[in-house]
């Protein structure tokens, strides 16, 4: 195997074994996933402890071919919610929207792997999902920056004024490491 290769799975697994580790999740998991963010990191690795944040497969497979995420947590909020979250470390920015692109598919394929899951009942049932990409290493301008990609309804007409509820079930969240003595929290 090529030299970059290895090196860039050697790096991978690192990212995973730092996401998997309860002392790390528990400091950044209320960037990710904003419903957690008051909760203290005693209480975070407590909530591991009872498998309220669990670590779950990470493989998932479309007709095409499979994918293998990062990190994949299933998580029960205090106040009762499910939700999934996937935590990708990606190194560089590739060229374009491709890391948008992939992001966006990650998240669908985790809305659409829970029909077949044994919580499935119906469409009331399904969970939140969170990719969250940290960039290791973004461009300038997107360092020490969290930008969050949510659903949103926007009205495209004017005679009639529909209600437009709120689809919150996927949520990608983009982190730029950078200097943290540059960063604002």
């Amino acid at each position: 195997m090529r030299k970059e290769i290895v090196d860039d799975m050697r790096r991978d697994q690192r990212f995973k074994s730092i996401m998997l580790d309860t002392r790390v999740l528990s400091r950044v998991i209320g960037i990710f996933v904003p419903e957690l963010g008051g909760i203290s990191p005693e209480e975070i690795a407590e909530m591991r402890k009872n498998g309220d944040i669990v670590p779950v497969s990470t493989e998932l497979v479309s007709a095409k071919r499979s994918m293998s995420a990062d990190v994949v947590y299933s998580i029960s909020h205090p106040g009762g919610e499910k939700a999934l979250l996937d935590i990708e470390g990606q190194l560089y920015r590739k060229p374009g929207d491709t890391d948008y692109n992939r992001a966006l598919a990650y998240a669908v394929k985790l809305l659409e792997d829970q029909r077949g899951s044994p919580e499935w009942v119906d469409y009331g049932s399904l969970r939140k999902v969170y990719s969250a990409w940290v960039m290791l290493d973004p461009h300038a301008d997107e360092r020490n920056s969290v930008v969050r990609y949510r659903l949103k309804g926007e009205l495209d007409t004017v005679d009639h004024v529909p209600e437009i509820p709120e689809l919150d079930k996927l949520e990608i969240v983009r982190v730029g490491i950078g200097d943290p003595s540059e960063a604002e929290s």
